[in-house]
């Protein structure tokens, strides 16, 4: 478990409860577990973009700024995959 206070920036899978709530969160373990992990955890299309993406850092700001305004979700969530 991360201690209080760290961050990290990676993909995760988000487990939903009925009520819409997070019940659960996955992350892919470091090292060489990493892209095992991916290939485990994700559909073919989401392990492209894990593997060949770059972060934009500008357009996070840019969404963090606006989430002060308005409230809204967290990119993650706006961004995120639904499942089929």
């Amino acid at each position: 478990m991360e201690p209080i206070g760290t961050a990290g920036s990676g993909p995760a899978v988000i487990y939903l409860g009925e009520n819409g709530g997070i019940e659960k969160v996955t992350i892919p373990r470091d090292g060489n577990y990493y892209p095992v992990d991916i290939q485990a955890l994700f559909p073919a299309d989401i392990q492209e973009k894990v593997f060949h993406s770059s972060f934009d850092g500008p357009a996070a700001d840019r969404h963090i700024d606006e989430r002060l305004k308005s409230n809204g979700p967290p990119i993650i969530v706006l961004s995120g995959t639904p499942l089929p």
